[in-house]
């Protein structure tokens, strides 16, 4: 007698849908993973954008339009509420500060600090740059 060898067992049919499932679980989850890291990846463009276009403000300024903080902080300028304008929602209550101490009578130090959260992970943006006397050095 011959048995029929043209199909598949309950078995293998079964075998064959859990394979399936696990790869589906696992596009799922890489779907997510890559959504979350653009949704990161887009927050950071948009305020590291607004750093470095602070600092550029910073750089063209000449060294007596630069104002210096006071001691210990030496914050000259909070521009959160503008930052909070250019991002809102994408990003609540960053925090973004200029900050400017002196290193000698003809160099100070100008900081851009900005500080958000993305992914219920706090991070920070930081830009540092030099301005001297009769130009801007790094």
């Amino acid at each position: 007698m011959k048995r029929d060898q043209g199909g598949f067992t309950v078995a293998e049919a079964l075998a064959g849908l859990a394979a399936a499932a696990v790869l589906i679980l696992i596009s799922l989850s890489l779907t997510r993973l890559t959504s979350q890291i653009v949704t990161n990846t887009r927050r950071y463009l948009v305020v590291n954008a607004a750093a470095f276009a602070k600092m550029q403000e910073y750089e063209t300024k000449t060294f007596d339009n630069i104002a210096v903080g006071t001691s210990p902080t030496y914050e000259i300028e909070d521009f959160s509420a503008s930052l909070t304008a250019i991002t809102s929602p994408k990003i609540k209550s960053p925090v973004a500060k200029v900050y400017s101490e002196p290193v000698s009578g003809s160099l100070r130090k100008v900081r851009i600090l900005v500080s958000y959260e993305s992914g219920g992970v706090s991070r920070f943006i930081e830009y540092a740059t030099f301005i001297q006397l009769g130009g801007v050095g790094r």
